[in-house]
């Protein structure tokens, strides 16, 4: 594929001098998490030392696959060891990263994440509400004062590239929950705000179906709230299941999949028992 990646805008846009067979991978480096989210793309997969990935190895085969950036995701990625391995080995490779988190975690990693934010292309830190809304989400009533904690520190280090995730939910459409809401992302100012339309694949158990929202009440969602983030200086970007049915993903045990548009992956080949020439093929005819 012609696209080239800008870190600055942390978007792809064609060219015809850059030949990419995978632009662009979220990597799930850990499913270790200390929130319940009532909506996670993650799979819980079981994690223990015989499933550590070799950072280089891995790396290598995606600079191979002509990745030129990494969603490095969860599980909480700031409660995985290999973090900060990671993300230098990514950069010393031309690779660029993202880093999506809860902001859940007490640990070095968040001290590092500090000190190295400069590292990555954007920050997403994920919020689903107001601050009750958000804990009854997250399934924490710390998840908030969690995300708050470290969005304000990273912001006190002049951070710059701080994106909020959002996934849009029955209850935001609620008319009282979204005005709260719209008024907690205009008070944080990020340098944008994605929201995010459930996706299938999300779906842990009925409650699900109770939370998700069709595409016409996701659009009704965007067109009341773009307005009120013009006038707050913050870009509004949204990711519709579409888009997310484009997406690769590495799981924990070096699987690479394919999203689709129902609740199973249409493509898995795990890339560290699979031929590169195959891996190639595979992905290349999806």
């Amino acid at each position: 594929m012609d696209y080239k990646y800008n870190p600055s805008s942390n978007t792809f846009h064609l060219d015809s001098n850059t030949s990419s067979l995978l632009p662009s991978i979220v990597w799930h480096i850990t499913s270790r998490c200390l929130l319940d989210c009532k909506i996670c793309l993650d799979e819980r997969l079981h994690e223990d030392s015989n499933n550590k990935i070799n950072v280089q190895e891995t790396v290598c085969i995606l600079k191979q696959l002509g990745v030129q950036k990494v969603d490095i995701s969860g599980g909480e990625p700031l409660l995985s060891d290999a973090l900060q391995e990671i993300v230098h080995e990514c950069v010393a490779n031309g690779i660029y990263v993202t880093l999506t988190t809860s902001g859940f975690a007490d640990n070095d990693n968040v001290e590092w994440l500090i000190e190295n934010w400069r590292l990555f292309s954007r920050i997403i830190m994920s919020l689903d509400g107001f601050r009750e809304l958000h804990n009854e989400h997250r399934g924490h009533d710390m998840a908030f004062s969690a995300f708050e904690r470290l969005y304000e520190r990273l912001t006190r280090q002049n951070c710059d590239i701080l994106r909020i995730n959002s996934v849009i939910t029955t209850l935001l459409m609620q008319e009282s929950n979204m005005s709260r809401f719209l008024r907690v992302i205009s008070e944080l100012k990020p340098t944008e705000w994605c929201i995010i339309q459930p996706h299938p694949i999300n779906k842990k158990s009925d409650t699900f179906d109770l939370l998700c929202i069709s595409r016409q009440e996701f659009d009704e969602f965007i067109e009341r709230c773009s307005s009120r983030m013009d006038a707050a200086g913050i870009q509004l970007i949204y990711r519709t299941n579409d888009y997310f049915s484009e997406g690769w993903i590495l799981d924990i045990l070096g699987n690479i999949k394919k999203l689709s548009h129902t609740e199973n992956y249409s493509i898995s080949v795990n890339m560290l028992r699979t031929e590169i020439t195959k891996i190639k093929r595979i992905i290349g005819g999806a």
